[in-house]
């Protein structure tokens, strides 16, 4: 089910910006350019994401959002062959362990400023009673 309009974005993205100068010297240009096309028409989204050099080189995540606590068998409606194959990951993102540790941007301590709401501490029986969860498939 839709529940808004469908908003789509097409974005180039240039990597060469982001590396070492080094790195950027040992390959062409234009391998360094991806090229992002999007279409979000909550709660289903696809990004589509690929290199104009490697023309078969292709990502593509289909993302769909659910009222559940992720117990939703196959919310993507997959087909056997890939759910078969497919490896599911559950990440919390208030209790998973973080390996560069920045407490100001821990969700169990965060406080936003603006509109005073935030630190999980406290809410988390509220939180567990009425989860959303976003479900992710990516494909190569």
């Amino acid at each position: 089910m839709v529940h808004g309009i469908l908003n789509s974005l097409t974005e180039i993205l240039c990597m060469y910006s982001k590396l070492p100068s080094w790195l950027v010297s040992l390959v062409p240009k234009k391998a360094l350019i991806l090229e992002e096309e999007a279409w979000n028409a909550y709660p289903h989204c696809t990004t589509v994401l690929k290199c104009p050099f490697f023309n078969k080189l292709r990502l593509i995540l289909e993302t769909t959002h659910i009222a559940d606590r992720g117990t939703t068998e196959n919310a993507l409606k997959l087909d056997a062959k890939t759910v078969k194959k497919r490896q599911v990951e559950f990440i919390d993102i208030a209790m998973d362990p973080v390996e560069n540790y920045v407490e100001s941007e821990d969700p169990m301590k965060f406080k936003s400023q603006k509109n005073w709401k935030g630190s999980l501490r406290g809410r988390l029986a509220v939180i567990m009673r009425t989860s959303y969860v976003c479900i992710q498939v990516c494909d190569c």
